[in-house]
């Protein structure tokens, strides 16, 4: 996948410079710290975002730092290089979860890879724990497996939550196969982090996967969500929805027209569209573009909105950048994306 260059300021110029470049050059002079401690300077902000979106094991980060990410040996490194961003951006938190990368969502199909999974990623947030917490993987289609993983990802391991890819090969989340995760999910109140996956189904091979493909299955999962009526259902089930809702935003008088047009999805919608649309949260991960946050903003309220970088996808630094600079959000608009609405959703502290 191409990335368009980044921009930074060091001693009063700005230099452009390719994402991968950037992302290459920081690991190679992190165990010394010099770069770190350059850019810093140049670009310090206050500690006071929460990253909601970071993929700290799989190919990219593979690519970024020159190891396996996939190596528990490797794990101080990595987490490491992730706080080093941080400190870069003015992140006070990142939350980990699992990527769309084949071997990472393959990995996390079956009961044990799920677990070894998990346990690594908890065992790299206890290196820095008040720095990074972690969303729990579940091995769908296993029910029993998922639920399982449920009690012992958030009891034992102390995950903030859980994550879920928006399909499993035809069954996209609503689907009656979900039916017995969900149940326990609003029961427990879980907040549940979804990430889009490339579907079996609809994949054009001369496009890059992230520059449709995603954003269609978030869409599809989030329309699944209203039309089977596991939305309104499972209330207490708290969704971030990756990528500010993926290709959702370009649709929205479609899901009002088929409410009036279709009187099984009025049943499975009994508050509108809207009610249940303006519940979910949404993060700024790869969708700091000033279009779509201005959508994003009309159709949801503030509340619903949360920081996400997709890192080592974006950087941090540049994330923030895009949703600060946009021109959308107040002061206190920033606040509430970067660390209130999160905290409150998860409770932390």
């Amino acid at each position: 996948m191409k990335h368009a260059p980044s921009e930074s300021r060091i001693a009063g110029k700005t230099l452009h410079i390719p994402r991968r470049a950037l992302l290459g050059g920081i690991a190679a002079f992190g165990a010394a710290g010099m770069f770190a401690r350059s850019v810093n300077a140049a670009v310090a902000r206050p500690a006071n975002f929460i990253d909601t979106h970071i993929h700290p094991i799989g190919g990219e980060m593979t690519e970024v730092l020159k190891v396996d990410a996939y190596d528990r040996v490797n794990h101080p490194k990595i987490a490491q290089y992730v706080v080093d961003q941080m400190d870069m951006a003015g992140v006070s938190i990142s939350l980990l979860s699992m990527g769309a990368e084949k071997g990472f969502a393959d990995a996390a199909k079956q009961p044990d890879g799920a677990r070894k999974l998990n346990d690594s990623l908890a065992a790299m947030a206890a290196l820095h724990p008040t720095r990074l917490k972690f969303f729990a993987c579940l091995p769908m289609p296993d029910m029993d497996a998922c639920l399982h993983e449920v009690e012992y990802g958030t009891q034992s391991l102390g995950a903030v939550g859980v994550s879920l890819f928006t399909s499993f090969n035809d069954k996209w989340m609503g689907d009656p196969l979900y039916a017995p995760l969900f149940a326990e999910l609003h029961r427990r109140k879980v907040a549940v982090k979804v990430h889009p996956r490339p579907s079996a189904c609809c994949a054009i091979k001369e496009f890059p996967t992230g520059l449709m493909e995603l954003g269609d299955d978030t869409a599809r999962a989030i329309s699944r969500m209203l039309l089977t009526g596991s939305a309104h259902k499972y209330s207490d089930m708290k969704i971030i929805w990756s990528h500010a809702g993926g290709a959702l935003l370009g649709q929205l008088e479609r899901y009002v027209g088929i409410v009036a047009d279709d009187t099984k999805a009025a049943e499975a919608m009994p508050n509108g569209p809207d009610f249940e649309l303006k519940r979910f949260y949404y993060d700024t991960a790869q969708a700091y573009h000033p279009a779509t946050l201005a959508a994003l903003k009309t159709l949801v309220p503030m509340s619903q909105i949360v920081f996400g970088t997709d890192m080592p996808h974006r950087t941090q630094l540049e994330s923030r950048e895009g949703v600060e600079k946009s021109g959308i959000f107040s002061a206190a608009d920033l606040k509430a994306i970067g660390d209130s609405n999160i905290r409150r959703l998860l409770s932390l502290p």
